[in-house]
């Protein structure tokens, strides 16, 4: 993998100029699919299965999402919302996948219409700090659940 890494960044540097001409979202884009084209080389069992991904999912074959990655979706702090907000429910009952549609419509539209980091200039503010908090007691209280390490089979 370091090796399909080092070739990307060359083919960076030699096509410069032409991918800074490139709409920022089409280079979004791009880099998206190739990181992820490349996780599913890391990740396949073997090169056959590594292809037979990348093809399923250029063609879109069995385009069908895994009800448990809609379930993972579905927070405590949103079944504590749908006790009192009932059209929630009744929302979720009939749109598969109604929260996890959210979040990625989200984050898609938080990662184009931010500036990131390396642009934005962080200021030290009492409210920045707040979020910050705020963030932190969430994810701490958020992992309660048990995952896979990535690794394992290493």
């Amino acid at each position: 993998m370091g090796g399909v890494h080092g070739l990307a960044q060359i083919l960076n540097r030699i096509f410069k100029n032409i991918w800074d001409r490139c709409n920022p979202v089409f280079q979004w884009i791009c880099t998206f699919g190739f990181i992820n084209i490349m996780w599913l080389l890391f990740r396949a069992d073997n090169i056959q299965q590594a292809f037979m991904l990348i093809k399923r999912m250029i063609t879109l074959d069995t385009l069908t999402i895994n009800n448990k990655l809609y379930d993972t979706f579905m927070l405590g702090e949103i079944k504590e919302l749908e006790k009192y907000i009932k059209p929630l429910s009744y929302l979720r009952e009939n749109i598969p996948g109604l929260y996890m549609w959210i979040a990625l419509a989200g984050a898609l539209f938080i990662c184009l219409n931010t500036e990131n980091l390396h642009v934005k200039k962080f200021k030290h503010t009492f409210f920045t700090a707040c979020q910050t908090i705020a963030m932190l007691v969430w994810s701490i209280i958020s992992f309660a659940g048990v995952s896979t390490f990535l690794y394992f089979n290493f």
